[in-house]
């Protein structure tokens, strides 16, 4: 039987290692920058349907902190905090229906470092209905 040389094993385990890692990007996002994206995924001006399911969704600056992003239809109002969005199924029906036709106006605010940052954006919500056997997910 043959002996495996570990001088032809150990470079080829190194390179798969950092082959399957996965790259850390540094370059600064945000508004004015090469990467405006600071929610993920990025749900900022799109058009959805009237039953969609809740979009959730997180803030990707890992130097940032006390994240607060108020959702606004009608004469309803929903605050969340932290840096991720989960929905409760009931709360998002209720904004979905006061916005069906209309706009849900989303005002993001957070502090990255010293400095305080908000921005509004908006979401489109159609009163056409989405097929309830189509997945979309």
């Amino acid at each position: 039987m043959k002996r495996i040389d570990a001088t032809l094993w150990l470079p080829l385990l190194a390179f798969l290692l950092f082959a399957c890692s996965r790259p850390y990007d540094v370059r600064p996002f945000g508004p004015g920058t090469d990467r405006p994206d600071v929610i993920f995924p990025d749900y900022s001006g799109v058009t959805i349907p009237c039953n969609i399911a809740p979009l959730n969704f997180y803030y990707t600056d890992p130097a940032a902190s006390r994240f607060t992003t108020t959702f606004s239809a009608g004469d309803v109002s929903f605050s969340l905090k932290g840096r991720e969005v989960v929905w409760k199924e009931n709360t998002w029906r209720r904004l979905l229906a006061a916005a069906a036709g209309s706009d849900i106006a989303v005002c993001s605010s957070y502090k990255s470092g010293d400095n305080p940052i908000s921005w509004q954006w908006t979401i489109h919500v159609s009163e056409d209905r989405i097929d309830p056997y189509l997945t979309y997910r």
